[in-house]
């Protein structure tokens, strides 16, 4: 009887181990490790259709792809904080936050970025930004704050 009990056991280890293999396999069908070309963090990622996206990272990392992440191009912005959130709305309005709370906007791709809101006082870093327009966007902070523009 021990002996048919302790196969009962291997087998029902065997199984769940099985199935856990089948899960965690099916998650992962689909997902595709891409060099993003830096060694830096990368905290947020922006996509308006499937090939065209941006990325942000510590030390003022900023990175676009026009080709679905297969490969990545440096963007520079002139903000060398950590980047925290970045959101295009379109191919040309994007917003980037970073982690002294300053927001910067570009409306021409990202070829140029002007910063919009230098900081706000006692707010650290944002942790979601949304924009239901070119315009008019909210952001969630660290704090638990959330900022909107009009």
């Amino acid at each position: 009887m021990k002996n048919k009990l302790n196969l009962v056991s291997q087998v029902s280890i065997a199984s769940v181990i099985f199935i856990l293999f089948l899960n965690s396999t099916s998650y992962s069908q689909g997902w595709t490790v891409q060099n993003s070309g830096t060694f830096e963090n990368l905290n947020s990622v922006s996509f308006i259709e499937q090939n065209t996206g941006w990325a942000v990272g510590n030390a003022g990392v900023v990175l676009k792809t026009t080709n679905g992440g297969t490969n990545w191009s440096s963007i520079n912005t002139g903000i060398f904080n950590n980047n925290t959130c970045v959101l295009f709305v379109n191919e040309s309005t994007g917003f980037i936050t970073n982690d002294n709370s300053r927001i910067i906007q570009t409306t021409n791709g990202g070829l140029n970025w002007l910063v919009i809101s230098p900081g706000v006082a006692g707010i650290t870093y944002a942790v979601s930004i949304k924009f239901n327009s070119t315009t008019q966007g909210h952001i969630l902070w660290q704090n638990s704050d959330i900022t909107t523009t009009t």
